[in-house]
């Protein structure tokens, strides 16, 4: 569901679903999209001024909403381009020196920067400064994600992979790799999934994802509420 005031231009949204409350907060999604908190309530307004309490209002369990993470190609505010060049002649008894100053700005390109001085007296001096950043690859409006992997957990690779096939890549555990349109999921099996003893709170909205569409990783999760071994 896609909240109404949720900007026009949204290139990419992802899901948050109820179980994920407490574990996911504004600030992970905003890492992990490479955004800030501010520019997400900006595409998001129904965030409001407690963006972490909104960010899962009435949510419960499975259930879910569409967060716009990117608009255009990139996840936040036009990058610059910016050139000065600084030129200095001083009138001296053995030379002069000029002065000129040119920038140029062209958004959303990326930035760089490099900067170079020499001196001798009373020869000109010239400075250039430049500096740079590369977006996040673009993806088309309206797409999710499609493809995802874990970040540093083998445990977790099957889980990530399931679940952000079908637009559901928890930011933590999971990372997206590649995004498209929305994939329809499994059918809703109504299986309850839990994490097995012992594992830590990354695993429960994974674990209750893929035991609801179908899939029961046992190395990871168990239809069990105490976290015993699926038998």
């Amino acid at each position: 569901m896609i909240f109404p005031g949720t900007t026009p231009s949204c290139s990419c949204y992802t899901q948050i679903r109820g179980f994920d409350s407490g574990f996911i907060t504004c600030e992970d999604l905003a890492d992990d999209f490479r955004t800030t908190v501010a520019t997400l309530r900006a595409w998001n307004p129904w965030l409001g001024a407690d963006c972490n309490a909104n960010l899962f209002a009435n949510l419960t369990g499975d259930t879910d909403r569409a967060l716009c993470v990117r608009v255009g190609n990139g996840t936040g505010p036009a990058t610059t381009t910016t050139t000065t060049t600084a030129t200095t002649t001083l009138a001296t008894g053995s030379g002069s020196v000029t002065s000129t100053k040119t920038s140029s700005s062209t958004p959303p390109a990326s930035v760089t920067s490099t900067k170079t001085s020499s001196s001798t007296p009373p020869a000109s001096v010239t400075s250039t400064k430049t500096s740079s950043s590369t977006p996040p690859a673009s993806s088309a409006p309206g797409t999710v994600c499609i493809s995802g992997s874990d970040t540093g957990n083998p445990n977790q690779a099957g889980l990530c992979s399931f679940a952000c096939h079908y637009g559901y890549c928890p930011a933590g555990p999971c990372i997206c790799l590649a995004y498209g349109a929305q994939v329809p999921e499994p059918p809703i099996t109504g299986v309850a999934g839990y994490p097995l003893a012992g594992l830590d709170a990354s695993y429960i909205g994974l674990c209750s994802f893929t035991y609801n569409h179908g899939y029961y990783p046992t190395g990871a999760c168990t239809s069990h509420p105490d976290g015993s071994p699926q038998t």
